[in-house]
């Protein structure tokens, strides 16, 4: 039992660098509600995707080519497009 350490301890370094102590300034991230607001927002916006693949998914392959698409693209398109947190390519 003495190699074991209680969760105070384990977490009071964390209490010193966050300061106040609260849980939310402890893990120093967004509240619940701001958290339910981006996945919400991030619903909407795949459901929209979804809505627009379909449609542009039944036009021709050259009603694509005239917009710039390509249908072997086209989801990826779509959704670089409509995300409302485009995420940065690496390597």
């Amino acid at each position: 039992m003495g190699d074991t350490m209680s969760m105070v301890e384990l977490l009071s370094p964390l209490r010193k660098i966050a300061g106040a102590g609260s849980p939310r300034a402890m893990l120093g991230g967004p509240s619940l509600r701001a958290r339910l607001a981006i996945w919400a927002r991030t619903c909407a916006a795949y459901y929209g995707a979804v809505a627009l693949y379909e449609d542009l998914n039944r036009l021709s392959d050259a009603e694509l080519a005239r917009r710039g698409l390509t249908r072997a693209n086209l989801a990826r398109d779509i959704i670089a497009a409509r995300d409302p947190a485009p995420r940065r390519r690496t390597g």
